[in-house]
């Protein structure tokens, strides 16, 4: 059997790195990964982490999800070499912890562009490929956030609102063609994403015409997240080992939370507000 050709956007930390580097890494050799980043001033890291898979089944490729020709190129590129797509993995994103009013107009638009409406071009772009081969996966990185929103992360929160929404409205409509779509949401993680919140929340200039009242709560809130018995980070294996499960499994669900953590959130969420059957956010 041909292996299957893997598309992860967002690989050069975090989990786009770890996944991409265990699916080409695969005893059985059953993935061909083109694992992209924005910038390939950072592709050292992936490319030590491979090993002997680099340019065998991991090969590693410039995409900024943002630019419409560079997701066209991407796709004919791999189409060029292998003729299909049988696997896209949504995972580029970034996130922001401050006021609202203190994010400027071009960063919430900026976070939108990259989290949400990358995410629709990627889908945009593979989707022909796998409505003519009449198979495929595709596998959103969403978060627990897009359930349960917590405070001073507006934007992320709604970005990843927005993808849970597309994925719901993308199952039906995808299933005669042979194409599976799901979500994995997981909550902190051990990867240095919670560092580039923290480098990305605002800062004193962005805060200048915020109250002291919001950034006295602000801050009070952002020592909450450090504590690990509310928010203890789940470690990246784990996180991986829930993605690999979505992608090879023979009947996929919509979603994957990936610890009894996430599930537990939501669900007390949902349970407040009187919500019953929560276990259909999972199938």
């Amino acid at each position: 059997m041909a292996p299957l050709v893997v598309l992860i956007s967002g690989c050069s930390t975090g989990i786009g790195l770890a996944l991409a580097v265990r699916l080409a890494q695969d005893p059985d050799k059953k993935y061909l990964v083109y694992a992209t980043m924005r910038n390939l001033a950072k592709k050292e890291a992936i490319e030590k982490a491979a090993g002997d898979a680099l340019d065998k089944t991991l090969f590693v490729r410039q995409l900024d999800v943002t630019v419409d020709d560079q997701v066209k190129t991407i796709f004919e590129f791999i189409m060029g070499k292998h003729g299909r797509v049988d696997v896209l993995v949504n995972n580029a994103g970034f996130g922001f912890f401050g006021a609202l009013e203190a994010m400027s107009m071009e960063k919430a638009k900026n976070m939108f562009d990259t989290n949400y409406f990358g995410t629709v071009r990627l889908i945009r772009a593979a989707l022909p490929i796998m409505k003519k081969q009449k198979s495929g996966r595709i596998v959103n990185i969403s978060s627990v956030v897009g359930h349960l929103a917590l405070p001073y992360m507006d934007m992320y929160n709604a970005s990843k609102f927005a993808m849970e929404g597309l994925s719901e409205s993308l199952l039906p409509q995808l299933k005669n063609f042979g194409i599976s779509i799901s979500t994995v949401q997981p909550g902190p993680v051990a990867t240095n994403f919670g560092e580039a919140l923290a480098a990305n929340a605002s800062t004193e200039e962005d805060n200048k015409d915020v109250s002291e009242e919001t950034v006295k709560q602000m801050t009070a809130f952002r020592l909450l997240l450090h504590k690990p018995d509310l928010f203890a980070a789940q470690q990246t294996e784990p996180v991986i080992d829930v993605i690999v499960e979505c992608v090879e499994a023979d009947k996929p669900k919509l979603r994957y939370p990936t610890s009894d953590s996430v599930r537990s959130w939501v669900a007390k969420r949902y349970r407040k507000e009187g919500v019953t059957g929560l276990e259909s956010l999972f199938e």
